[in-house]
């Protein structure tokens, strides 16, 4: 844990795949960071075009149809707290890279009347990877600190 000015910043890891930030401020309480580390981060393999983690996360990938994408999204930011209300209707899109699909859908949340091609105005985004094509679990939430 780190003790601030402006509040409490605690990251964690869970086992050696996983970590997460928390803070605490005078403004808003709560997870700021969800993620996967390592070999088996996606996020990574698209970022350096490593194609060979793409084509072995590719491989096992379950896909997901965008509506159910959608759904479940809805759901996730209604159980973070979300208020939707404040936003445009969230932009979904599937992750990958060339060809290599991974089974993974990002909604990122633009603050109403802000410009679309300015991505400070998306201050929250979530990522859920399919394990079924209608169920999913999140791998990836990063909030600035608004709800």
């Amino acid at each position: 844990m780190t003790h601030g000015p402006y509040g409490m910043d605690c990251r964690f890891l869970i086992g050696d795949s996983w970590t997460g930030t928390m803070v605490a401020t005078k403004d808003y309480t709560g997870l700021i960071h969800f993620g996967q580390r390592g070999p088996d981060n996606p996020f990574r393999a698209i970022s350096v075009a490593n194609t060979n983690a793409l084509v072995r996360l590719s491989q096992n990938a379950i896909k997901m149809p965008e509506a159910e994408a959608q759904r479940i999204t809805a759901a996730i930011s209604d159980a973070l707290g979300i208020d939707r209300s404040k936003y445009e209707k969230p932009e979904i899109f599937a992750e990958g890279l060339f060809n290599y699909e991974l089974g993974m859908h990002t909604a990122q949340y633009r603050k109403k009347g802000t410009d679309p091609v300015n991505q400070a105005n998306y201050p929250i985004s979530l990522t859920i990877k399919a394990t079924s094509p209608t169920t999913a679990v999140l791998v990836s939430y990063l909030n600035s600190g608004e709800r």
